[in-house]
């Protein structure tokens, strides 16, 4: 008996080691999962707004002056004579507008554009796209923040108002006034390209390059369709400029990383703005298990290294998937509200896909400017 008393005792010990053992295992698991979700501060930004095109100065800037405060918004609002009055396609491959332009189409709606043009609040807006097509820049001014006030439609709206009364110049004979505003335009618009910052501020770009390329063909067939038009010598100069204009968009090379730059750049801040959220910020230390600042950061970080990566040189590097995380199985045991966060900022977007779409483009803007000098012959 005593025998039997002392062998059950060793085994006993085993018994409580092993389940000593066994219960430790997850109360170890939980410790590190815990220590995991400690409050940490986000990385620094891979990128700044220093990375991003710099904005002149405000008095160059004929771009911030379509939203001045001394510019009432509600006056760039275009009626519904001058949207009948778009000739024009837009955006590069638009089935939109006319593909081929035509003076006809023009001059069948001659007294339309003259009534447009004649209407008291269209000529005060002209005043201020005249002087915004004629400052020196034409860049935008957006930055990555959260309520930023996009001037995209401004842009679209200031470019085919003044395409109605570049056209009336046109139509009166006045061609080198003509010629003259609408390159302009074009040097504008060529400057927005170069200069753009966001993905928005890219793709309104390059509608009004496609725009103004259009245009002065239309102008250019109005002084062929003139019998001794072309033969002014006052044509020259502008001509000249244009030239240099043309060769210029057919050398640059349209770069899409400032706009993934940007898009990265509104990304943190956004993630910044839900960690300031009082409902959040108010959270105890325990906060970081349902939304970690730091790793939802780190995912933003690597996402966009590869995306930025990509719009540098699409042709050699992998296409981009972005990446947040609730692709794996059991996501939700670890910053679930971050990585649903950019669940909700990434929905229905292919960065890759837009890059490649604005690289499409541009070939075909460029291939417009080379028909342009071509007809011009100023090649």
């Amino acid at each position: 008996m005593t025998v039997a008393l002392s062998e059950r005792a060793p085994r006993r010990r085993r018994t409580w080691v092993v389940v000593a053992l066994c219960a430790s295992v997850p109360l170890i698991c939980i410790a590190l999962w815990l220590l995991a979700h400690r409050i940490h501060e986000p990385p620094p930004p891979l990128w700044t707004l220093g990375d991003l095109p710099r904005v002149p100065a405000s008095s160059d800037n004929g771009y911030i002056l379509l939203d001045a405060p001394t510019t009432p918004r509600l006056s760039w609002l275009v009626s519904q004579d001058e949207e009948g009055l778009d000739f024009f396609c837009g955006a590069p491959g638009s089935e939109a507008g006319s593909a081929d332009p035509n003076w006809g189409e023009v001059l069948s709606r001659r007294q339309l554009i003259v009534d447009v043009v004649a209407d008291t609040d269209f000529i005060a807006r002209q005043r201020v796209g005249l002087d915004a097509s004629q400052r020196p820049r034409f860049a935008e001014d957006n930055d990555p923040v959260l309520d930023a006030d996009w001037h995209g439609m401004h842009v679209v709206r200031w470019h085919k108002g003044l395409e109605l009364t570049l056209l009336l110049r046109a139509l009166e004979g006045d061609f080198p006034g003509a010629l003259t505003g609408a390159t302009d335009l074009f040097r504008a618009a060529l400057d927005l390209v170069r200069t753009a910052r966001s993905f928005v501020g890219h793709l309104v770009a390059i509608v009004v390059v496609a725009r103004s390329i259009e245009l002065l063909h239309r102008i250019d067939m109005a002084i062929d369709a003139t019998e001794g038009a072309g033969d002014n010598p006052a044509l020259q100069p502008t001509l000249t400029r244009l030239g240099s204009l043309l060769q210029t968009l057919d050398e640059a090379t349209l770069d899409m990383r400032h706009a993934m730059i940007f898009e990265y750049l509104h990304s943190r801040a956004a993630i910044d703005a839900i960690a300031r959220d009082p409902e959040i910020a108010s959270l105890p230390p325990w906060g970081s298990l349902v939304f970690d600042r730091q790793d939802t950061a780190r995912r933003i970080d690597n996402n966009f290294q590869r995306i930025v990566e990509f719009a540098r040189d699409p042709s050699v590097t992998p296409e981009p998937e972005f990446r947040t995380g609730t692709e794996r199985p059991m996501w939700w045991l670890f910053n679930p509200g971050g990585q649903q966060a950019l669940e909700v900022f990434t929905s229905g977007v292919s960065y890759a896909a837009r890059i490649r779409t604005f690289e499409e483009q541009e070939a075909s803007l460029k291939l417009r400017a080379r028909e342009l000098a071509s007809r011009l012959q100023l090649e």
